[in-house]
């Protein structure tokens, strides 16, 4: 059972392989004429030398990785856990931290070595080392917290569950409530943990109000016909810790605010600006369409799933005593059995990320097409094709990776589509 359950373990880290051989057979052909005139000769040696000085860190923080797993697999450490505390809550949450400091104490250097000797070299960091070891323990703490919440909540649901269920002995109505009790519970669970992650992100950066004034007054036009209102227009210091130039919207239930780094407002021209908030806008009026409730409709399966698993329990936990015996255990390690589920269903997450990764770049594509409508589309390539050269992106990645992988669509189908979309307005305002 241990080596079934590294094998499927393994399958990311192969697939990642087999992404890295498309991405650079992909980078000896020349760029397509949307994105040509990015980079000249010597700044596309200078992306190549920069991809080529990150591939090492980033290999060896996956190979860290996979020999972690690896030794949490083929060892006894849950067993280990178990031998200090038997408790079941106790256990679980002992085995989460030291997989945590684990993973802190070698991602930390290869993290320090990528900002400070990698990104430092080819001028992207900003960052000082005192702000830098503020950001990684913060951020490890953070997640910590979250791990540990989350098994606790699982431990409590997975172990009152045939309390609940009469052990599993339950009818498809009631199996129904159970479930939909759980998922609102998780829902709350996630609610909390987007609300902390902004909290987080508030820690991170400083945030100040974007003054009033007439820039102010033109975003707040763009604002117009959102479906929720946007509460704040802030500005924060990405220019402490980098280059990047970059703005955003946050989405917390009814909440809605937008972040500008100052780099952007610093550096960039008023109509530039214009142009990236009305892309984001562009999100706001967002109105749902037959991708997003066919993705409702993947979740609706998923919880129907669960459902029929409530239903079947006694099986389940058959086959989770199984795997508690596989590694020695003689109580219940939540987070041996949620890795293990985790292993398992990779290859069903992995089709649904696909699918949400096409949702999220069909929706990006209307962004764009948004910030055409209010006239910015010419600014929104420049700005795109700006930020790539500053920021040394990958502006023409392979076609597969980017259907499976991307969340955003890489720069040279973006462009090209605004294109189109600008040259389609005349015509759509004609009729």
């Amino acid at each position: 059972m241990r080596l079934i359950l590294f094998l499927f373990a393994l399958l990311p880290y192969l697939y990642d392989l087999f992404q890295l051989v498309l991405i650079d057979r992909k980078r000896r052909e020349p760029l397509p004429s949307s994105v040509a005139s990015v980079y000249s000769k010597e700044r596309w040696d200078t992306f190549i030398r920069y991809k080529k000085d990150s591939r090492g860190p980033y290999l060896l923080n996956r190979a860290c990785g996979l020999a972690l797993t690896a030794f949490v697999i083929f060892s006894p450490f849950y067993a280990w856990m178990e031998r200090i505390t038997a408790n079941v809550y106790l256990h679980t949450m002992l085995a989460a931290f030291v997989i945590s400091l684990i993973s802190l104490l070698f991602s930390y250097p290869i993290e320090h070595y990528m900002v400070f000797h990698v990104r430092e070299k080819y001028g992207l960091n900003k960052m000082n080392e005192a702000e830098f070891r503020k950001d990684q323990l913060t951020d490890a703490l953070f997640s910590l917290v979250l791990t540990e919440a989350l098994y606790l909540v699982l431990t409590w649901i997975l172990e009152s569950l045939p309390g609940w269920t009469n052990n599993y002995q339950v009818s498809f109505v009631n199996a129904l409530f159970v479930m939909a009790c759980i998922a609102l519970l998780l829902i709350v669970f996630v609610c909390i943990a987007q609300f902390l992650s902004w909290k987080m992100l508030r820690v991170r950066y400083h945030f100040t109000d974007l003054p009033e004034g007439d820039l102010r007054r033109k975003i707040e036009a763009l604002l117009e016909g959102s479906r929720h209102k946007v509460k704040g227009i802030e500005v924060y210091d990405e220019s402490k810790k980098s280059t990047s130039k970059n703005a955003f919207v946050v989405k917390l239930l009814l909440f809605r605010s937008i972040g500008i780094a100052d780099n952007f407002l610093n550096e960039n021209s008023e109509r530039e600006l214009l142009a990236v908030l009305s892309h984001e806008a562009g999100h706001l009026k967002h109105k749902r369409d037959f991708r997003n409730y066919l993705a409702y409709g993947i979740y609706a399966l998923g919880f129907l799933a669960c459902v029929f698993a409530i239903q079947n329990g006694a099986w389940l936990a058959s086959l989770e005593a199984n795997l508690n015996s596989a590694f020695g255990l003689t109580v219940r390690n939540t987070m041996l059995t949620a890795d293990a589920a985790e292993y398992v269903m990779t290859p069903v997450f992995w089709l649904f990320s696909v699918y949400m990764n096409y949702v999220s770049r069909s929706e990006e594509y209307e962004a764009d097409r948004n910030a055409v409508k209010e006239g910015y589309g010419p600014e929104l390539i420049e700005t795109f094709r700006n930020i790539s050269n500053d920021e040394l992106v990958d502006v023409n990645p392979d076609a597969l990776v980017e259907a499976l992988e991307f969340d955003h669509p890489g720069m040279a189908n973006r462009i090209e589509a605004i294109q189109r979309a600008i040259e389609a307005r005349p015509a759509e305002q004609t009729t």
